[in-house]
C-alpha cells in the first residue's frame, strides 16, 4: 500500500483520542497495516509538564508508551475498514527508556 501523512486533523478522522489525551500531532510517514512514523510539537505549557516533577519537569513514562500507542495505531486504523476503530495495547515487553523527555 502507498505510504501517505496526515496533519492533526487528519489524526482525528482515524482516531478517537483528543485533547488532552492526544499524544501525536503530525503522521509523517503511515505506511497501511505496517508502520507509522510521527512526533508531538511539545511546549512548555503542556498539562504534565506542570504536574510531574514540578522541580524537574519531563514528560511521564506512561504518556511517552501512550504516544507510541496511538502512532502505531494509524498502521492499523488505516487499513480499508479500520478508521475510527478503537485500539488496545495487549502487552509490551522489553521498552525501555533512553532518555528523559524535557523542554529546554
Amino acid at each position: 500500500m502507498k505510504s501517505f501523512s496526515l496533519d492533526k486533523k487528519g489524526i482525528h478522522e482515524y482516531q478517537q483520542n483528543r485533547e488532552p489525551y492526544l499524544l501525536i500531532d503530525f503522521a509523517t510517514e503511515i505506511i497501511p497495516g505496517k508502520s507509522a512514523k510521527g512526533y508531538k510539537d511539545l511546549s512548555n505549557d503542556e498539562w504534565f509538564f506542570k504536574v510531574h516533577w514540578p522541580n524537574d519537569p519531563n514528560m511521564p513514562g506512561m504518556l511517552q508508551i501512550e504516544a507510541l500507542v496511538q502512532m502505531c495505531a494509524l498502521s492499523i486504523l488505516s487499513l480499508p475498514g479500520n478508521k475510527g476503530k478503537v485500539v488496545y495495547l495487549t502487552s509490551a515487553n522489553n521498552m525501555k527508556f533512553i532518555k528523559k523527555i524535557i523542554i529546554l
